[in-house]
């Protein structure tokens, strides 16, 4: 299996990128491995080592070669996230291995609500109505349909640490060792501490695998400093910076403090701001701009103002990313996007950039 899975993996990854762009690593093997021979998998690995792929190639794998494994993918983040670029990169793997289509449910972007799409991208709030039979914005007689969805799925919970609450793993540990003892599963996670993983993979018989020794990413240089104002972070600002603000209302006010500072030295580097409670039909433009200007190997330039939802989701990378303080393993996920491909040197500054609440 495990020579076949890795003719697979080299061959559907050379569709997705230009050859040499990505190298796959011991611990996607062990994975698909794993799930294939059907246990359940709790994995930790660092930002940028290719958590993603790990997770979908055994499903795709099982689309090409006659594997036991679910029909369908469920791939759960976080809400309030950026779905783009993870939605490019599996529509083009699906369509890779078949006439199969990869769509979105989420609350803001419904575009899936019966799950009826091979590969879906949703969230754990509403996959969670779905496991409790009451799917968000769906009447409680069609529960049913959603619910035979999850059944004959596989599902992969992508850094659940993010959850904003903690009952919300605690219900999901429970349905999946009662309700749903069958269903397979990956949890994956770059910050998790491993005696907590440990304890997660004996409560649902998992299988942990810590690569968490992978050499991925470039270097990243760390730095503390008092508040930053917008003079403050355009000084800082080299060639493509992200400014990672803790709550929407300071990204907006820190925008606009910048867009008016920027048109007045008549600043050229293209300003953008993105953050989840924009309507889609606006944000999916700027998703797009945001992916190219700090895409891997980029030579453009841009300044991106975001909220912590950046930390999930979006396969970018920059020079210097300057975040308001945060609680440790939050500071470690928005730090994978900075300098997130290899050979890139990059630098993180934890500072406050906007101001507190009235």
């Amino acid at each position: 299996m495990t020579d076949q899975f890795s003719s697979t993996f080299r061959d559907l990854t050379h569709s997705l990128a230009p050859p040499g762009d990505y190298v796959p690593h011991a611990y996607h093997t062990r994975v698909a491995d794993a799930l294939l021979s059907g246990r359940r998998v709790i994995l930790r690995a660092p930002a940028g080592s290719g958590k993603s792929l790990a997770a979908w190639f055994p499903w795709l794998a099982s689309r090409l070669h006659a594997y036991d494994f679910p029909p369908k993918l469920l791939h759960i983040l976080p809400g309030g996230i950026f779905f783009g670029d993870l939605h490019r990169q599996l529509s083009a793997l699906t369509q890779a291995v078949g006439p199969y289509k990869a769509s979105i449910q989420t609350e803001g972007d419904a575009l899936d609500p019966f799950f009826l799409s091979e590969a879906t991208l949703t969230t754990v709030d509403e996959l969670l109505s779905v496991a409790l039979h009451r799917p968000l914005g769906l009447h409680p007689g069609l529960a049913n349909i959603n619910a035979g969805a999850l059944l004959s799925s596989y599902l992969v919970f992508d850094e659940f640490p993010a959850l904003p609450f903690p009952e919300t793993l605690h219900a999901w540990l429970g349905l999946l060792r009662r309700y749903y003892p069958i269903v397979p599963c990956l949890f994956m996670t770059a910050t998790l501490p491993r005696p907590l993983l440990e304890g997660m993979a004996a409560l649902l018989d998992a299988q942990l695998i810590d690569a968490s020794d992978v050499d991925a990413g470039g270097t990243r240089q760390w730095l503390s400093s008092g508040a930053l104002n917008p003079d403050a972070i355009l000084r800082q600002h080299r060639r493509r910076t992200i400014v990672v603000c803790n709550t929407v209302r300071g990204a907006q006010t820190l925008y606009r403090s910048m867009q008016r500072m920027m048109d007045a030295e008549h600043h050229r580097d293209p300003l953008l701001l993105l953050h989840q409670y924009q309507f889609t039909r606006h944000r999916l433009p700027i998703e797009e701009r945001v992916s190219a200007l700090f895409a891997r190997g980029s030579e453009a330039r841009g300044i991106l103002i975001t909220t912590s939802g950046i930390k999930v989701g979006m396969d970018i990378s920059a020079e210097t990313l300057i975040t308001d303080p945060a609680a440790p393993d939050v500071l470690l996920r928005r730090a994978g996007r900075c300098a997130r491909f290899p050979g890139e040197v990059g630098r993180v500054i934890v500072a406050p950039v906007t101001m507190p609440e009235p």
